[in-house]
């Protein structure tokens, strides 16, 4: 079983070995969401990666990079971090209703009653919330160089930059297939690994020790020895411009096969 697959496992029996007795605003249920949710992303992504889809895949690794960047303020700031996240979120409904109550015609407006309430109530009971980016979690938490990775999944992937848009342009002709770098399957695979490891560690603290504890040391050995191999061959993480083709395979059988 690859790397990836014991870790979503690992992470599938953290989360059904302690359950919390508390509501859905606990960190600690709002932890095993957001492992949950990286888990479902980790599928998806070795799919992605098996279909060659290599740039569809690196966007969802930065969402796993934003969930650990959530886990590690969780971490940090428990009840307080749940209290970010649930004004950053209504910040943004209140937006969103304002943004929509201008898109429509003024004899609309009148028949949009309950969001025109919401909107109140977000105003009138949380009238100092404010909206939190990705580099604000970062900043919260203990896995704020995880920022990094995410700001380089943004550029070469996710957004439409400069960086993101080349991959469609090869010898000044316009391709459909976006042109991929040698290093970009493992780097992903990589990454996808380092995000539920890291993710799997967090919650375990937040869940003060699970059962799964020592599969955990076991696994973070196991991730530790293919990180100094990758480095040992590569070079620095963010820099691995000396693969070629066939090391791009070796490195991603190690983790996925």
């Amino acid at each position: 079983m690859c790397l990836i697959r014991k870790l979503e496992a690992l992470g599938a029996c953290i989360i059904n070995d302690r359950r919390s007795e508390e509501g859905a605003s606990d960190p600690k249920i709002v932890a095993q969401l957001l492992l949950a949710r990286t888990i479902a992303h980790a599928g998806s992504i070795r799919l992605l990666v098996s279909k060659r889809k290599i740039v569809e895949a690196r966007i969802l690794v930065r969402c796993c990079v934003e969930n650990l960047l959530w886990i590690a303020n969780l971490v940090e700031n428990g009840d307080q971090a749940v209290s970010k996240m649930v004004g950053s979120d209504l910040k943004h409904r209140r937006m969103f209703g304002e943004r929509l109550l201008q898109s429509i015609p003024q004899e609309q407006k009148k028949e949009m009653v309950n969001l025109r309430q919401m909107m109140r109530d977000i105003k009138e009971h949380w009238p100092d919330i404010e909206t939190v980016n990705p580099k604000d979690i970062a900043d919260m938490g203990a896995a704020r160089d995880a920022y990094v990775f995410y700001s380089e999944l943004s550029m070469d992937s996710a957004h439409p930059t400069t960086d993101a848009l080349s991959r469609h342009l090869s010898d000044s002709e316009v391709c459909l297939k976006p042109v991929l770098k040698s290093e970009e399957v493992q780097t992903t695979l990589w990454y996808t690994a380092m995000t539920l490891l890291g993710a799997c560690v967090g919650i375990n603290q937040i869940m003060e020790r699970t059962e799964g504890v020592r599969k955990l040391h076991e696994l973070e050995a196991e991730y530790q020895e293919i990180y100094r191999w990758y480095t040992d061959v590569l070079g620095e993480c963010l820099k691995p411009v000396r693969s070629d083709h066939g090391l791009a395979i070796t490195v991603a059988e190690a983790l996925t096969d």
